[in-house]
């Protein structure tokens, strides 16, 4: 069974109104026999969502929120059952009380899992038989630079060949969306004081301006205000920077 369609990420426009994506999952049967026991475990975009099979992190930055349950396509070959769950790390065992399954859902805002599973317990699904399904979820707003959204799913099996039945999984490649990689700045301004400030006291400020995005930034300038009342002294700054001390602002 096949449900990859090929690492794929498009870009979305950043400082934006929240917008609705949908996402598609596909499964074909391309073994040269049916499979059985299908079942696929899925999970929407959510900051920290890993993968199914490896646990790997898959990147996501933000926290999205599905909108509306899970839609079978028309075309599909048999009838399923979907199952939702707040438990961002729950397994495909109906049985286990703490993976948190259900069918009736009232509120999907805090949905992270899904689990499609076929209504008749006897399916099996056909050489080259496709299954699709959709489900539509909100991107935040006001996206900033270096912000990732992945989702993912994971189809499990019972592959019938010739000599034996066989326990399989088929992993989805990762398709998703991101705002584009930039610089993110971020300041730290510090003084040596502890307590209140005597008259002519001299005091050391120290500004630190980190760029932690993917990114180098170019062409950085730093404003600092001085309250009234300070005097400045001596500028010191690290090679390659210049500094200009103009209108009570360094």
């Amino acid at each position: 069974t096949s449900i990859r369609q090929g690492e794929q990420e498009a870009e979305i426009a950043k400082n934006a109104a929240s917008r609705i994506a949908t996402m598609e999952i596909i499964a074909m049967n391309n073994n040269d026999n049916v499979v059985s026991d299908f079942c696929i475990l899925g999970r929407i975009p959510f900051k920290g969502v890993k993968d199914i099979k490896t646990d790997e992190d898959l990147g996501t930055t933000v926290d999205t929120r599905l909108v509306s349950g899970i839609v079978a396509d028309e075309k599909n070959t048999a009838s399923f059952k979907v199952y939702y769950s707040e438990n961002g790390e729950a397994t495909k065992d109906l049985n286990d009380s703490s993976n948190g399954w259900t069918e009736n859902v009232e509120n999907f805002d805090n949905i992270k899992s899904y689990l499609i599973v076929p209504q008749d317990s006897n399916y099996e699904m056909q050489v080259s038989d496709i299954l699709r399904f959709t489900y539509d979820y909100e991107i935040p707003e006001n996206l900033q630079l270096n912000e990732n959204i992945y989702g993912t799913f994971l189809a499990y099996y019972k592959n019938h060949t010739e000599v034996a039945t066989i326990d399989e999984e088929a992993v989805a490649d990762k398709v998703g969306l991101s705002t584009g990689e930039g610089p993110e700045l971020s300041v730290k301004l510090t003084a040596d004081v502890d307590g209140k400030i005597k008259e002519y006291e001299e005091i050391i400020f120290k500004a630190e301006v980190r760029n932690t995005g993917k990114t180098s930034a170019q062409n950085v300038v730093l404003s600092v205000p001085v309250e009234s009342g300070l005097v400045i002294g001596e500028v010191i700054a690290e090679e390659g920077i210049t500094t200009n001390v103009e209108n009570g602002t360094i």
